[in-house]
């Protein structure tokens, strides 16, 4: 039997929008044959020397991840990008990146093979309904993760519209993020799917993905060799750091990047042991997207930086890109 995961990959795409265009952009999204999407209030942030002068450092936004297979979401996000005008410059940023596993009601357990993980750290992506979140941390702990990164948003279903007879329903979501070691991610999805059985469970998705390099792993230096032109660079960290980051991303010559409010948690003596974080402070994820040698040249500036660096501050991952929509390096 042919495997769809292999022929007919699970994609995450993740768009950057102004403030309010998260709903109507998932609407759009539905009427291109997703499934809905998941949207969480963010923040670009603005290296602008002239903004900066008016103390502007950051702009509300509406940051929407969607999941499908590759055959439905390429087109979508085509249609996407042309829709919202992401060709011209402040219109919006979209981003894709390949799944490599992914257990949901959508995408069986059996699809998934993972002795074909070629990326030593991989990025665990874990959504669920709000209101499991205690629950949750305590089996995360049970299967084996040192560290987990946690933000909220609202979920836009096709299923729970037509469930509810096409009333508007928001249904509030959390996701959690971990980076992992890819011999580590069978033993993380056997878990979970036997706890939650997550193949037949409404509301939850268990996905993994490529890390190209992280702060964190044995060699921090190492970075995985890509062909991809983009890249995008993950920072989570203690949220009185927005600033400094921004000013990094200036002195680099990069786009600040955008903002999501989250926290960390698990115990505190395994937290300072992987992440170098206490527990459960606030946290902000930040992620920029450029160039793929841009990218790690700024991850690696990160890894020098004393502040950034110093102990209880964050951590940094990288990632390859499929693609993206609405990157305008050249200016």
């Amino acid at each position: 039997m042919p495997n769809p995961m292999k022929h007919d990959p699970l994609i995450l795409a993740i768009a950057i929008l102004e403030d309010g265009k998260g709903l109507p952009f998932v609407n759009h999204a539905i009427e291109y044959d997703l499934r809905g999407g998941f949207i969480s209030p963010g923040s670009g942030l603005i290296n602008s020397e002239i903004l900066n002068l008016l103390s502007i450092r950051s702009q509300k936004k509406d940051v929407v991840v969607l999941f499908d297979r590759e055959s439905i979401m390429l087109p979508a996000i085509e249609k996407l990008a042309q829709c919202y005008q992401m060709h011209l410059p402040n219109h919006g940023i979209m981003f894709y990146m390949e799944v490599k596993n992914a257990i949901s009601r959508f995408y069986d357990y059996s699809e998934n093979d993972f002795s074909k993980l070629d990326h030593l750290q991989q990025l665990i992506w874990l959504s669920f309904k709000h209101g499991m979140h205690k629950e949750m941390m305590n089996n995360i702990r049970e299967s084996g993760l040192t560290g987990a990164t946690f933000f909220t948003g609202r979920g836009e279903f096709i299923s729970e519209k037509k469930s509810f007879l096409g009333l508007k329903v928001a249904p509030q979501r959390e996701t959690m993020l971990s980076v992992v070691s890819k011999e580590r991610i069978k033993d993380v999805f056997d878990h979970l799917e036997n706890r939650y059985q997550i193949e037949k469970t409404k509301g939850l998705k268990l996905l993994s993905m490529a890390v190209d390099a992280f702060s964190q792993a044995a060699d921090p230096l190492k970075i995985e060799p890509s062909n991809a032109e983009f890249s995008a660079l993950f920072s989570i960290v203690n949220d009185d750091l927005k600033e400094t980051y921004v000013d990094i991303m200036r002195e680099l010559n990069m786009n600040g990047g955008t903002s999501i409010s989250a926290f960390g948690t698990l115990s505190s003596e395994i937290i300072e042991q992987y992440f170098s974080i206490p527990m459960s402070p606030r946290k902000e994820i930040i992620f920029t997207i450029d160039k793929t040698n841009k990218i790690n040249e700024a991850y690696r500036h990160l890894l020098d930086h004393p502040v950034m660096m110093a102990p209880h501050q964050g951590v940094y991952f990288t990632m390859p890109i499929l693609g993206a929509k609405g990157l305008y390096q050249s200016n």
